[in-house]
């Protein structure tokens, strides 16, 4: 890092936000922070004039006396490009950590420590000190580096990635390169790889497991290897899962002539970066402006609502700024309380709108919380809820012991009072009776409303014989899953060849409950896609798209694909003439 500058500021990871103010603006520092015994290396060039920042991710190296090079210095691609933004290049320590030729690690890092969980944490922590927000984050590299990209996005909500000729899986490129051309690391290994998580190599287990798909721009060569063990990889596994169609569309791909698994240029590159900044400046808009921000700081003071007594006893280590300053600028990001009656961190946590926002939550609260009567302490939040919380104590469907047995601590909560506020949104159950996943995914307006499914089922799922688990849900819908089994619509050979893992469904069943969700077509003649566009009444009301057709379209007349459409408008012009 040395050749680059000669400013380099280290730190521990525990002292970092500290560490952070010694960071001069408009020039590039390096720096270095300490974690686990390991380094976390960074370049940044902080620009204050600038909301936004642009986080460079490095490349993977094939060359094996460039492996060999980059072994114990960092890698920083592109460190000489520069932007009206501020800029942050992260280097990928996982080649410092590995036997043999390591020359990419995708951050996976060590079994049990995932490097760019790491990086993903510090990029935070260095963003929020600065001010920057959660959508005036843009993430690129390219194909190692377009990985990482994509990864950090997922993690950070409301940022955004360019990803050029990315890798979406990599043992795709393990098996395909390193080993093809004989390369050996320990990381490479077979029985490696079986230790750690999905996630951490795949970026649709990612997906998966952070439920949410990323502000992606995808720049895609024709290279046929790339397009055939990248993209369609990508674009098959990501349609498998379960999230609203208008989800796909943070979506972009820009195909470019290139043949070969080569970079675009730079002019076109930065061409890219103008529209994504168009687009993300459209579609974000900061919610509180500098007028309401005046409004806000009087209000605070006219209710009282920041203990000064409260903040200077609790909080020594706030410098010389004035507390209630000190709070708005940099308290709330450490974590601390405006006053014993407002807990900072459960606001973030239950209203997360917030934290993607990156507003401070007593400005938040002052301006929007107090009209929409929300919670400022988990106490209160206990007591406002305290009956919808015991209608699920009192349900037989919620099990005590199971909960306990299968989840261990409750975090100083009930368990009642755990699955109301955290549990169902980690994906617990209540009972083994009932499963929380897949009663958000059926009724899949419960999750878009963000109502605890238990909750909603005792309150409404009862009266309209809503299902608690896959098997009740089976047997509740065996005459519609019945109907689309014996229509000659519905090909179980092509079904089968063309979709995925069954999960032990027959195909019938799998293609009702989650199939069509999936966009996996029954057969060649009937398009879900069309049939779902075509009508809307069916698809504001979530109808599985060849039961709605079998039991009410074919009567209506309704089309089952274009060429079905087509082809009536033609014959409907022969009989016209």
């Amino acid at each position: 890092m040395e050749s680059l500058t000669h400013e380099i500021i280290t730190t521990t990871y525990e002292d970092l936000e500290k560490n952070l103010k010694k960071i001069p603006m408009n020039r590039q520092v390096g720096l270095v922070v300490l974690l686990n015994d390991i380094k976390y290396e960074f370049l940044l060039h902080i620009k204050p004039q600038y909301d936004d920042i642009i986080c460079l991710g490095p490349s993977g190296l094939s060359d094996i006396e460039k492996i060999e090079e980059f072994k114990s210095r960092p890698m920083f691609t592109r460190h000489k490009w520069d932007f009206d933004k501020s800029i942050l290049l992260y280097n990928d320590n996982t080649r410092y950590v590995w036997e043999g030729e390591t020359g990419s690690g995708w951050g996976i890092g060590l079994p049990g420590d995932y490097f760019l969980e790491n990086i993903k944490n510090m990029i935070v922590k260095i963003t929020q000190f600065f001010d920057i927000l959660p959508h005036n984050i843009l993430f690129y590299g390219s194909s190692m580096g377009g990985f990482t990209s994509i990864q950090l996005a997922t993690m950070i909500k409301n940022s955004f990635a360019i990803a050029e000729n990315p890798q979406f899986d990599a043992r795709i490129w393990i098996k395909n390169y390193y080993l093809k051309n004989g390369m050996h690391s320990k990381l490479y290994e077979k029985e490696t790889l079986k230790q750690i998580e999905p996630f951490k190599y795949d970026v649709v287990k990612m997906i998966r497991k952070e439920k949410y798909i990323p502000n992606l721009t995808i720049i895609q060569d024709r290279n046929p290897e790339d397009i055939k063990n990248h993209l369609i990889y990508f674009l098959t596994e990501l349609h498998k899962l379960p999230f609203r169609r208008e989800d796909f569309h943070k979506i972009r791909i820009v195909m470019e002539p290139n043949v070969m698994h080569v970079p675009v240029p730079k002019e076109k590159l930065y061409e890219i970066f103008e529209v994504h900044d168009a687009i993300s400046k459209h579609k974000f808009k900061y919610k509180i402006d500098y007028a309401e921000l005046d409004l806000a700081i009087k209000k605070i003071k006219e209710l009282n609502l920041f203990d000064e007594k409260f903040y200077t006893e609790t909080y020594s280590n706030i410098g010389q700024l004035d507390p209630l300053t000190h709070y708005l600028l940099v308290g709330w990001k450490e974590g601390k309380n405006p006053s014993r009656h407002f807990e900072t961190e459960f606001y973030l946590q239950i209203h997360d709108n917030v934290s993607e926002l990156g507003v401070n939550p007593l400005i938040h609260y002052v301006i929007h919380g107090i009209d929409d009567n929300l919670a400022t302490s988990m106490s209160e939040y206990l007591e406002d809820n305290e009956n919808l919380i015991k209608v699920i104590e009192n349900s037989e469907l919620f099990d005590e012991e199971y909960y306990i047995e299968h989840y261990g601590t409750t975090e100083n909560l009930t368990p009642a009072q755990h699955y109301f506020i955290k549990g169902w949104g980690e994906g617990r159950n209540p009972s083994a009776r009932f499963d929380t996943e897949f009663y958000l995914f059926v009724y899949d307006d419960v999750s878009e409303l963000g109502i605890n499914p238990l909750v909603h089922y005792i309150t409404q799922g009862i009266e309209n014989d809503f299902a608690t688990n896959q098997d009740e849900y089976i047997n509740k819908h065996k005459n519609e899953i019945s109907m689309i089994e014996n229509s000659w619509l519905f090909d179980e050979k092509y079904y089968v060849k063309h979709c995925c893992d069954l999960e032990n469904l027959t195909p019938a069943q799998h293609y009702f409950i989650k199939g069509w969700k999936w966009g996996n077509n029954p057969s060649r003649f009937f398009d879900n896609r069309y049939y779902l566009e075509k009508y809307s009444d069916v698809r504001n009301f979530g109808l599985n798209p060849l039961y709605h057709y079998l039991r009410y379209g074919k009567d209506e007349k309704r089309f089952i694909n274009k060429r079905d459409e087509n082809l009536s408008q033609f014959f409907g012009k022969i009989r016209k003439k």
